[in-house]
């Protein structure tokens, strides 16, 4: 089934991770695509999953744009040191080795998931290497079915029309039970809370929303 495309405020949103979890649980699994702008709460939201997934083990890959940075840099940190030492090894191969790579690793990921369901966070997918793009791409075909569920946080901002992150967006947003959650700020309501929350006196809700947008950074 193809992505619903939707705006969701906070309990929408962990009802949507919730749901992947229990579509991984089941076996099925799937995508979330997590997009906003700087500072919108999209790695945090991702994070709260490995709380809310009872049963599941939950693997986190955070994209990087430091020099140095290795070929599959998330991926890495996905499977850990034995598929590190798997992707570090065939990472720099022609298309059949590459092929055969990304197939090891599709592998890796359902076996893993057949012991115990999976959640996998790729974080800041606007900042990947074009190995972790194009990974990411054969995944979102070969994957599914699979107890493995999959988190993608990129800035949409940031992901220019017709570009490789776009093209592999595209192939999430077709993947088999996506949905792609476009984050929204805190509503106004939700700012008043966490101002009270937080003991925070003499602060105009209403304004403050009005400055910020409900952005949680600002």
């Amino acid at each position: 089934m193809p992505a619903a495309s939707v705006l969701v405020g906070r309990d929408a949103e962990l009802a949507v991770l919730d749901s992947l979890a229990a579509q991984a649980a089941a076996g099925t699994g799937g995508a979330v695509l997590l997009c906003g702008e700087p500072g919108i709460g999209k790695t945090r939201l991702a994070r709260e999953t490995a709380g809310r997934a009872p049963g599941a083990a939950v693997s986190f890959g955070a994209c990087r744009e430091c020099a140095g940075a290795p070929p599959l840099w998330p991926w890495v940190q996905v499977l850990g040191r034995p598929g590190g030492a798997m992707l570090t090894a065939g990472a720099g191969g022609g298309p059949a080795a590459r092929f055969q790579l990304f197939e090891r690793i599709r592998q890796a990921l359902r076996d893993s998931a057949s012991a115990t369901p999976q959640v996998v966070v790729i974080d800041d997918l606007h900042r990947a290497d074009e190995a972790s793009l194009r990974l990411l791409a054969y995944l979102s075909e070969t994957l599914w079915p699979a107890p493995l569920g999959l988190i993608v946080t990129y800035r949409d901002t940031e992901v220019p029309p017709g570009s490789l992150a776009a093209d592999v967006i595209a192939s999430l947003a077709r993947a088999r039970d996506s949905t792609r959650c476009e984050l929204g700020g805190l509503s106004e309501p939700d700012v008043a809370w966490w101002l009270d929350a937080a003991g925070v006196a003499g602060v105009d809700a209403s304004d403050l929303h009005a400055r910020t947008g409900g952005n949680p950074l600002f």
